[in-house]
């Protein structure tokens, strides 16, 4: 997606350099999916050009942060505490 995303944006004629940092806001999901994209931006854009992404996800149902604040991982889910 990352490499098809590079040719998009050349296409177009949108310039990604230090001076215009690609900002990229992806959902965060289930599996790695999140995070291979955001390596695929690595490889396909250059450690020395700027992509910063922002990984988001649902107040209603924040899985991940649940999982990363909890230390529990997989073992938690929001519906234990009420979501």
């Amino acid at each position: 997606a990352a490499f098809e995303l590079r040719a998009q944006l050349a296409e177009l004629n949108v310039e990604v350099s230090p001076e215009r940092p690609l900002v990229v806001h992806i959902p965060c999901g289930v599996g790695g999916a999140p995070g291979g994209l955001c390596w695929g931006m690595h490889l396909a854009f250059g450690a020395a050009q700027p992509v910063r992404v922002f990984f988001a996800e649902p107040v209603a149902a924040p899985c991940v942060t649940l999982a990363l604040c909890t230390g529990k991982g997989a073992a938690v889910c929001v519906a234990d505490i009420g979501l």
